[in-house]
């Protein structure tokens, strides 16, 4: 501990080092000269310069640009399609095509997302329209920005919601059945640049449900009018099809 302590006191411009350099950092600090050091800008250019002044990343007190090779701009291709040339930190939403690339160069073309397996929240994989339904999409080459959708022939498409790309091979989306056609409805996943997956071989189906007054039996307490399916658990009471918190109120 007691070493660390001293390595600490001495290590006085905080470069991870005790050496000479500290001894200039300190003359510097007394005597009011500037302290420069190398500063790697957003072309990869580097100059030397306070840091105060540094646009872009400095690389710490009395570094020097002949010491290092500051990171260069590249072609960055996006999956929504378009190519920029910018920093491999600022490539967001594509990939980085290396150092020095340029869009000249041309993108790759991206594959299209494959479908493994869709795995609904309802078990069994059933749910009412009207009502919200999560799923685990997992399979490979899904990439930011991408969504999904439920599809059935003959009905249009119910384009998901909340869709979270976790990685390349797993979204999590919502889908909203208002208004849904009764049917088996299977998972399509959509990248941003427009490629679509073949149908998930699991299909969610849904289903009309009958809907009545809902109660916490314990304190009469109507909770609302909801599918019978989700009116369950102890001390829950199902008031029956078509009742209302008012037709039907709870202890009545």
């Amino acid at each position: 501990m007691a070493t660390e302590a001293v390595f600490e006191k001495c290590d006085m411009n905080s470069d991870g080092a005790a050496d000479g350099k500290d001894i200039e950092f300190f003359l510097s600090a007394m005597f009011g000269e500037p302290v420069t050091g190398a500063c790697c800008d957003e072309f990869g250019l580097c100059v030397e310069v306070e840091q105060i002044d540094c646009v872009g990343t400095y690389q710490g007190h009395y570094s020097c640009c002949d010491d290092l090779m500051c990171p260069a701009p590249g072609a960055c291709c996006y999956y929504a399609g378009g190519c920029a040339e910018v920093l491999e930190v600022d490539c967001v939403g594509g990939e980085f095509q290396g150092d020095g690339t340029t869009c000249a160069g041309g993108c790759p073309t991206f594959p299209a997302p494959v479908v493994s397996q869709a795995m609904f929240d309802e078990n069994p994989v059933a749910a009412c329209t009207g009502t919200v339904v999560s799923v685990t999409i997992t399979g490979t080459d899904f990439f930011e920005g991408a969504t999904a959708i439920l599809v059935m022939a003959g009905e249009s498409d119910i384009a998901g919601v909340n869709a979270v790309v976790a990685s390349d091979t797993m979204i999590t989306v919502d889908f909203d059945l208002t208004g849904a056609a009764a049917g088996n409805w299977a998972v399509v996943v959509i990248n941003p640049d427009m490629q679509q997956s073949g149908e998930s071989l699991e299909t969610l189906t849904a289903e009309p449900c009958s809907e009545g007054a809902c109660c916490i039996v314990p304190i009469n307490l109507c909770i609302g009018v909801v599918p019978a399916a989700e009116c369950v658990g102890g001390g829950i009471q199902y008031q029956g099809d078509g009742t209302t918190c008012e037709s039907s109120p709870c202890g009545g």
